[in-house]
């Protein structure tokens, strides 16, 4: 199983992923795409034995073109596994997608921990996986259609992220970034995580992590030489959990 996407800090939604898959006793390998690395990315994806399954991150416009490239560029290198997209832009174009770009199969919409751990069993196993929930699959006529939604993941019974190994550095500090809750409480037009997640759940459109879950990670980090940081506060960390947090860390 590999997993591919760009990484300039730790790429959170992918190592989220990546520990879903080591929970099912699945052996993820992570590639970070940033450029120029694509005829390097081609060579760690062809060696022995190969992954049953590449999933490609497609979170935003940018970027889609390289990542598709890898996708046409592996076939031709005749790669014969089973080729999977995410991501919000994948989420979204879905259907332009799958008309488009024949390299791929299947596209796991919104949260995919449960999805893309199922679709790996699945196509592992030899069984059915146009059947899983939460996917974008083809029909008969090589139409795109969506199969059964898939209601997103509860945090708590998530696995925590695989973090990077060592920490990384910022401004001179080690850092290590965490997700405190997912989605957004605000409406912004402009933005995709509203979107995305009033597309996927309205009623979930909003979800805050324990906060004594949240205590728990970030005393792990500190005693893990990682200060953490977060790059959206307002996002990630609201006021209101941030209150809650304070007697929580006291005690750790």
């Amino acid at each position: 199983m590999a997993l591919v996407g760009p990484e300039v800090e730790e790429n959170l939604s992918l190592r989220y992923l990546a520990s879903s898959l080591e929970a099912a006793e699945s052996e993820p390998r992570y590639f970070p795409s940033m450029p120029p690395i694509l005829p390097v990315l081609l060579d760690a994806l062809a060696g022995e034995p190969p992954p049953a399954v590449i999933a490609l991150s497609l979170s935003f416009q940018w970027r889609a073109e390289d990542v598709l490239a890898l996708a046409m560029a592996a076939r031709e290198r005749g790669f014969r596994g089973h080729i999977t997209a995410g991501g919000h832009f994948g989420s979204f174009a879905w259907r332009e997608l799958m008309r488009d770009f024949p390299e791929i199969d299947s596209i796991c919409r919104f949260e995919a921990e449960e999805t893309l751990r199922a679709l790996c069993r699945q196509v592992v196993d030899g069984g059915d996986w146009r059947k899983v929930a939460g996917l974008v699959v083809r029909d008969d006529r090589g139409v795109a259609e969506l199969t059964a939604r898939r209601e997103p993941p509860g945090l708590g019974a998530l696995p925590g992220p695989i973090g990077a190994a060592p920490a990384r550095a910022g401004l001179g500090h080690p850092i290590a970034p965490l997700i405190a809750s997912r989605g957004c409480y605000s409406n912004c037009s402009f933005c995709c995580i509203a979107t995305l997640h009033r597309d996927s759940s309205p009623a979930l459109r909003h979800r805050l992590r324990d906060p004594s879950d949240v205590a728990e990670e970030m005393a792990y980090l500190t005693t893990s030489a990682a200060w953490t940081s977060s790059s959206s506060t307002r996002q990630l960390l609201p006021t209101a959990l941030g209150r809650q947090l304070a007697p929580d860390l006291g005690a750790r």
